[in-house]
């Protein structure tokens, strides 16, 4: 850092139009802040906070456990917004970025700094006030204004598209999977597995997973099978020559051997489940294994289609894969109900400012 550099982030904070907010909003369980609104040109960002949860440090001196990484995984900034409405205007967003507040985001820090001077404040109560800065973030979304001027908010009848948005609940349930084969009978009763989840208000959900059955799935086989596909085939070469067609192919088979080595198999949990959501199996010893470290690393998502719509409980019948080797002699693994996640789709609300 030198004064140039300084001097250069002050004039990057330099703006034809600024209009302060200052308003919190609870939406979806969520407390956001819309700090500011900020235009050169036809060029706007509107500037929100969003308060998520503590972050995992990395800890160099140590290896992490799967478990460990996967829950330390900070997810994305949910406070993106698609389209910004307000009477007969609809400004779409061009981009929006997301970083976590730190003193060394010097950044930010003189922009929060100029809005200050211009008389931005936190509401009193406010849930930022006492939040440690790495529970918060803050997400810039831009938005191309044709007119060359800020939106009027103060009306009351500014509206949000929010974009998508995943949400995630741990779980961390141990079961004991039975796996089935060819010759078992079928099943005449499901496991039960009982969880709790808080919902969008804090409130807590009760659901119940039924494992209808466990069975192996063969991905060397489904793996060849889609290269020998002429109709997969056909499409990949739209946008690949036939040598690169070769090569993906034998990279292909490379990652496969080294997840799923050639006689082993990977575990299809079929499942249903009392809540509008899908859940994420893991095998215990994975969980708790060290990733090697490499230079690279590659891998190969699978995915199933149950075999049924209905499962017998009369619920929707869906299925997780557990990608972890087991040989054609088990016949069960510990494993752990993990997660449950769904995607929110695109919503529309008239911000309470």
């Amino acid at each position: 850092m030198n004064f140039e550099n300084l001097s250069e982030m002050v004039r990057m904070h330099q703006y034809e139009e600024v209009k302060i907010i200052g308003r919190d909003v609870c939406t979806h369980g969520k407390n956001y802040h819309f700090a500011a609104m900020v235009r050169n040109g036809d060029a706007m960002q509107v500037y929100v906070l969003e308060q998520v949860e503590p972050r995992r440090r990395w800890n160099p001196e140590g290896d992490r456990t799967m478990r460990q990484q996967m829950k330390g995984t900070v997810s994305a900034s949910t406070a993106f917004i698609n389209q910004l409405k307000t009477g007969s205007q609809v400004l779409q967003a061009t981009t929006a970025q997301g970083s976590s507040l730190n003193q060394e985001d010097t950044q930010l820090l003189l922009f929060f700094a100029k809005l200050m001077d211009m008389g931005w404040k936190l509401p009193q109560d406010s849930p930022f006030g006492q939040a440690d800065w790495s529970c918060v973030e803050c997400c810039i979304n831009s938005f191309q204004v044709p007119s060359e001027k800020l939106p009027e908010w103060e009306n009351g009848c500014l509206s949000a598209v929010w974009g998508p948005q995943m949400q995630q609940h741990a779980i961390e349930k141990p079961v004991l999977l039975e796996i089935e084969d060819e010759t078992s009978q079928p099943r005449s009763h499901a496991k039960e597995l009982a969880f709790s989840i808080s919902d969008d208000s804090g409130k807590l959900q009760e659901g119940v997973c039924y494992i209808n059955s466990v069975r192996r799935v063969d991905v060397w086989k489904q793996d060849e099978e889609r290269y020998a596909d002429p109709e997969y085939k056909k499409r990949v070469l739209e946008y690949m020559t036939p040598e690169a067609f070769e090569d993906m192919k034998k990279q292909s088979a490379r990652i496969l051997e080294q997840s799923c080595p050639r006689g082993m198999y990977f575990l299809c949990v079929e499942y249903e489940c009392t809540l509008d959501y899908n859940l994420q199996f893991y095998a215990s010893d994975y969980l708790e294994s060290v990733p090697e470290h490499k230079a690279s690393a590659s891998a190969i998502m699978f995915h199933a289609k149950p075999e049924s719509d209905k499962g017998m409980h009369g619920l929707e019948l869906k299925a997780a894969i557990i990608q972890m080797p087991v040989s054609a002699d088990e016949t069960q693994i510990w494993a752990e109900l993990f997660q449950a996640y769904k995607v929110v789709p695109e919503r529309e609300e008239v911000l309470p400012f």
